[in-house]
């Protein structure tokens, strides 16, 4: 372009999503499971607060999830799955101060 070399990387980030050469989705979901991880743990103090009740937490965490998810878009796998149902079990319990 006007006498310029265009880089070809394998990966990039566009739009706060991570694309790949070949459409992975492996790394965009990662990065997602990080933010989402990053942002349960930031709130511990509200998790572990008594004056919030548990609809209010649960409301948080909902929409925590569903903001750093994005996972309607994605083709779930079994793996997948097993890590997203076991991430979020995880969670609930320590909201909901299961053991």
């Amino acid at each position: 372009m006007n006498s310029n070399d265009i880089q070809s990387v394998s990966q990039f980030t566009y739009l706060g999503s991570s694309v790949t050469d070949d459409n992975r989705t492996d790394a965009e979901k990662k990065i997602r499971f990080g933010k989402a991880a990053g942002a349960v743990n930031k709130l511990r103090k509200i998790w572990n607060n008594r004056s919030f009740s548990i609809q209010v937490k649960m409301r948080l965490y909902n929409s925590i999830i569903v903001v750093l998810y994005g996972a309607d878009t994605w083709a779930v796998t079994k793996t997948m799955e097993k890590r997203m149902d076991s991430f979020d079990s995880r969670n609930l319990r320590r909201i909901l101060k299961i053991r």
